[in-house]
Order: C-alpha cells, then sequence, then structure tokens
C-alpha cells in the first residue's frame, strides 16, 4: 500500500471556452487557489507541482506557483501526456494524483480513501459509476485519477499514434485495461454522476460563484445537499448540465 503520493495539477491559461479560468477569483482566491486548498486538506499527498506549458501566457501560472511555493514544471500544451511525464521525471515522482486545475471542488475524503486504496502493484486507480464508467471521463469535478510513471510511459510507448492519448493523459490506460493493473472504486452513491461541477464555461464558473459564496470548505457530500435543498441551484446546474457536452 502506498502511504504517500504526489499530485500534479495540469494548469493553463489558454482555454478557448473561459480563457484565464483557473487566475479567475472567487472570494478573493483564484480557482487554482481553491483547488490547491482541497489538495492540502489531504496529509499523505507529498509533493504539490503544478505541470503548465512553455506558452508566454502561462508565465502568469509560473509566476502564481513561484509566489506561492510550488513547484512548476513547463512543457507542450498539446502533448499533455508528456508534460506529466516530464514533471514525474523532473521532480522524481513515480506515483500521483492527476488533477485538474478547473476543478475547485475535488473531495479530499474521496481522495483519502483512494490513496489508502492503492496497493504496491496498481498501475491505476479511479472512481467509477455503477454502470462502470470512469468518474474522470464525465463533467462531474469531484474526483481525481491515480497513476504511475511507469505506467504513464507505458501508455504513451504503446498509444502516443492517438491524439486522445497526447491529450487526456490517461486515455490509453483506462481504454485498454489489459495491459495494465486498474483498481476500480465505486462512486458513492449520493453522487449523481450527470451533474457537473468543473468549471469550463462561463455559467460553471456561475455556478462555482453560488457555490463558494455559501460553502467554505466543499465537498462532495456538502454541495449535493446544497443542489438538494436550494431550488435557485439546482435549476441553475440542471440548465448547464443539458446545454453542455461531455468531456471526452
Amino acid at each position: 500500500m502506498a502511504n504517500t503520493i504526489d499530485a500534479i495539477i495540469q494548469a493553463r491559461l489558454g482555454s478557448t471556452r473561459l480563457p484565464g479560468k483557473v487566475l479567475l477569483k472567487i472570494n478573493g482566491r483564484t480557482i487554482l487557489d481553491h483547488c490547491i486548498d482541497r489538495i492540502k486538506e489531504v496529509s499523505s499527498i507529498n509533493k504539490i507541482i503544478v505541470a503548465t506549458t512553455i506558452n508566454s501566457v502561462d508565465d502568469r501560472i509560473e509566476e502564481f506557483c513561484n509566489k506561492k511555493g510550488l513547484l512548476c514544471f513547463r512543457g507542450s500544451e498539446k502533448n499533455v501526456i508528456k508534460r506529466f511525464i516530464g514533471s514525474c521525471r523532473k521532480f522524481q515522482t513515480d506515483r500521483f494524483l492527476r488533477i485538474c486545475s478547473d476543478n475547485p471542488f475535488i473531495d479530499s475524503k474521496l481522495m483519502e480513501d483512494q490513496i489508502s486504496a492503492i496497493e504496491s502493484d496498481d498501475d491505476y486507480c479511479s472512481y467509477y459509476t455503477e454502470s462502470g464508467q470512469n468518474a474522470i471521463v464525465m463533467p462531474v469535478g469531484f474526483f481525481v485519477e491515480a497513476v504511475t510513471r511507469r505506467a504513464l510511459e507505458k501508455a504513451y510507448q504503446l498509444g502516443s499514434h492517438d491524439p486522445r492519448t497526447k491529450e487526456h493523459v490517461t486515455y490509453y490506460i483506462h481504454s485498454n485495461p489489459k495491459d495494465f493493473k486498474i483498481k476500480k472504486l465505486r462512486m458513492p452513491s449520493y453522487i449523481n454522476p450527470e451533474l457537473r461541477f468543473t468549471i469550463d464555461y462561463h455559467e460553471d464558473f456561475s455556478v462555482a460563484k453560488f457555490i463558494l459564496k455559501r460553502i467554505s470548505k466543499p465537498n462532495a457530500k456538502n454541495i449535493t445537499k446544497l443542489v438538494r435543498n436550494d431550488e435557485i441551484l439546482r435549476q441553475m446546474i440542471y440548465e448547464i448540465t443539458v446545454a453542455k457536452p461531455k468531456k471526452y
């Protein structure tokens, strides 16, 4: 069992749907800050690394990291899996949580349970729905995935001909389960996998602001309760869930 693990956050400012989103502020703190706040709630996370791009627009991400005392790696914008491999090599990371910087509501308890479940020979670990769908390919926004550098390098070697391997980092791994030792955790029943709490669009940002004005330390349970009890929020989320596409 792995006692500690690193976290690698992928972050860039060149999003076409909501440019600069990870440095947009809610309650005086950036989306990236809120994401890091959740990571720091997990005691078994060792190093926090931000993997950004070499594009000049992302100089601001590196400046953010320097100011916050965070490790930063800069690599390809399009070849994201190669950027992660470079991060692992530079900072000697063998196992890590892959985290998207536009997910300010990743759940620390779910991360802790995930880390506890990982065995030393597991290549990959993620939450799955009852029907067998990987939570990481859904919009939800509460989840991260655990992966080894060994598995990532193998995926890059075997799947680099497919653009999805380069863009989605772990796509080849969870799409080719026979080639890897994958641990599937059951998504908690209180989470509705059809709803979205990630931030891709301006409407998502409005939802995040609504939540963070009401919950200081968000997690999947108290956000789910807020959605259940607040008709305005429920309508906001349902409207964007219907209107916007899935991740993949």
